[in-house]
């Protein structure tokens, strides 16, 4: 029967990429009756404008529309960068010990311990391999590992799925390329404090090997670790990931906006995918490019001086930097004399430092030199969002969202709302869970062993456990004793410092 096996890193499932349709067709009805409920108590959809026929009408559309296209995901508005075929999908990477003669099930150790309860162990992450992933085959996956001898890739059985207890783990290569690039590894403490007898540095895929392993939370039953926050698509996995509807809280907001901005046909179904979360599951390098509508903003004329202008540009774009950047658009509401103070270049500059900063929350919306394709797509895209040259001028900065006329407020307005951007930054924010849990990693160890060296005597491994549980127990032990007579000393000496208190009292 089989079950949909999700990237540890998205939660979007393997060879098929995510859901293709929104909802099943027997919802149809049901959503009809939210959605339609939703808009005739809407204030954004006066009754004066939009009569409940209308709306009737639009909401019969919209249910009959996706009916109609069914499992022909190719017609589907989202798909457009939802392509599976995309370098960024495939191929997977494949993360840890296979044996051949196991369908490729990592090689565990397994016992019974005196209690009678059945002990699983895993090889450690200094013993795993990576291997390619090409496609898959009734629910195993056919990897592809180097032949160093013959220079090239050969085919041979992982089984990555968790399925009973196999510890192998598989990504997506682009969440892979993006956690390599958008960590800190400089800032990261060095893996001899919580390691001091093994401190020789580990591949990053070995260490995200061990770290997925050890959690205690562990992982799903098909891949999806239980310790991360990957905005709801992992909701849609019902033994498959088809459809969209488990991630949809009820909300129409961009729908209703489509239809106040007189968007039909393909324009509703659009915002009606974004309204499920489909934007979770496209490709993330597509940047957006500066329409005509989007005139770059120029600062407001005024001769009005308040105490904003009395803050030095330096000192306000050190606060700014310390905001969310969802509140920057509030603050140009706030006042006359302060958006013109922002849009004078102080919120740019801010935005180019939250940028271009090592450790800045805004980097996810730079290229990453390893993923193929994706420097010459951001430097078009950011072609466009500055003022076009002359004749006899030429835009020749190779990084030109460096460049100071370069409007990086309105670009980033713009990505934080645009489909690619949004599920960029939903992987940035995965990745940056997973930094914290590197720092955790480095400096606590495992949170639950489960390791032990791949070549080592399971017989020995199993006493030696046991011997190291009952040194524990007998350990705990003797500090609870101690802990009792140094109590009992601490009232011994109480009671002695009472009785002389008293018989000088006495005296």
């Amino acid at each position: 029967m089989g079950n949909d096996e999700l990237c540890i890193l998205s939660a979007i499932r393997l060879y098929y990429g995510g859901p293709s349709l929104l909802f099943s067709n027997s919802e149809g009805p049901e959503i009809a009756e939210i959605i339609l409920r939703s808009w005739t108590s809407s204030p954004h959809l006066p009754k004066d404008t939009f009569s409940t026929n209308d709306l009737q009408a639009t909401v019969n559309y919209l249910i009959e529309t996706h009916a109609t296209l069914g499992n022909n995901v190719g017609v589907f508005p989202w798909k457009a960068y939802c392509d599976t075929k995309w370098d960024g999908f495939l191929p997977w990477v494949a993360i840890g010990q296979f044996d051949e003669d196991n369908f490729g099930n990592a090689p565990w150790i397994e016992a019974q311990s005196e209690e009678g309860t059945l002990r699983h162990r895993a090889p450690l992450g200094r013993e795993v391999v990576v291997r390619r992933v090409r496609n898959t085959n009734s629910g195993f996956d056919f990897a592809e590992y180097w032949d160093e001898e013959a220079q090239c890739w050969k085919d041979g059985v992982s089984g990555i799925s968790p399925y009973m207890n196999n510890v192998n783990i598989v990504c997506h290569k682009a969440p892979l390329a993006y956690l390599k690039s958008w960590i800190n590894w400089t800032s990261l403490p060095p893996r001899s404090i919580a390691f001091p007898d093994d401190p020789e540095a580990l591949s990053i895929k070995a260490e995200l090997y061990e770290i997925v392993n050890s959690r205690k939370r562990g992982r799903g039953d098909v891949g999806a670790l239980r310790f991360l926050d990957y905005g709801g698509i992992e909701k849609t996995l019902v033994q498959y990931q088809d459809i969209f509807r488990p991630t949809w809280d009820g909300s129409t907001r961009h729908l209703e906006r489509a239809i106040r901005d007189g968007r039909t046909g393909e324009g509703l179904m659009v915002a009606l995918s974004r309204d499920f979360g489909a934007w979770m599951c496209v490709r993330t390098d597509v940047w957006p490019m500066r329409t005509a509508r989007q005139a770059l903003a120029l600062p407001a004329n005024t001769s009005q001086l308040t105490e904003f202008n009395r803050i030095p540009a330096e000192l306000l774009i050190e606060i700014l930097c310390h905001l969310d950047p969802v509140d920057y658009a509030a603050l140009l509401s706030v006042s006359r004399s302060l958006r013109h103070i922002l849009q004078s270049g102080v919120l740019d500059a801010t935005v180019k430092s939250l940028i271009l900063t090592v450790d800045g929350p805004l980097r996810w919306i730079l290229p990453v030199e390893s993923m193929e394709g994706e420097e010459d797509t951001f430097q078009s895209a950011c072609a466009t969002w500055l003022q076009p040259p002359s004749k006899d001028e030429q835009l020749t900065e190779s990084k030109l969202i460096r460049r100071a006329d370069f409007p990086h407020y309105a670009f980033l307005a713009e990505a934080w709302v645009h489909d690619s951007m949004r599920n960029r930054r939903r992987l940035w924010t995965i990745t940056k869970q997973l930094e914290l849990l590197w720092v955790d990693y480095r400096t606590k160890g495992w949170e639950n062993n489960i390791f032990v060296p791949h070549d080592e005597d399971e017989a020995d491994y199993l006493e030696e456990s046991e011997e190291d549980e009952e040194g524990e127990v007998n350990k705990e032990g003797e500090e609870e004793a101690n802990d009792q007579g140094e109590e009992e000393a601490e009232e011994e000496g109480d009671e002695e410092a009472e009785e002389e208190g008293d018989d000088q009292a006495k005296d």
